[in-house]
């Protein structure tokens, strides 16, 4: 398995684990081997910085264009931590919702009307 390089003990993946997971855990690998990954989204829920807030992000927002994430992915096995490092997501379009989270530290986003992502292992620009 190309996660094992990852973790310090024999990663064990038993078979009552749950699909949803499963799937995700092979796209990840199907990432950091190099493929890129595509489908839809219909809401996504982010944190943004320390020290800035919902109202802040309003007026970048208001172009309602594509939107570039970079996160750094954490995956847990069997109670071991697996950092899998970086990978960039790009939504086509991506705009505030009137629906967002009471906590002002949270941004809800739904598509403008391309909702279709693309995902990749690696950040968004390279050192």
């Amino acid at each position: 398995m190309i996660l094992q390089h990852y973790a310090d003990q024999p990663i064990l993946t038993p078979e009552e684990i749950d699909p949803p997971f499963a799937t995700e855990l092979r796209e990840f690998v199907r990432m950091l081997q190099g493929e890129v990954i595509t489908g839809t989204w219909d809401e996504l829920t982010m944190h943004l910085k320390p020290g800035v807030s919902r109202t802040e992000l309003g007026p970048t927002m208001s172009g309602r264009g594509a939107l570039a994430v970079d996160q750094e992915m954490l995956v847990s096995l069997g109670g071991q931590g697996i950092n899998l490092g970086r990978f960039t997501t790009i939504l086509n379009s991506a705009q505030l919702t009137d629906d967002q989270p009471e906590d002002d530290s949270l941004v809800r986003l739904v598509p403008a009307g391309d909702a279709t992502f693309t995902r990749r292992a690696g950040p968004l620009f390279s050192e």
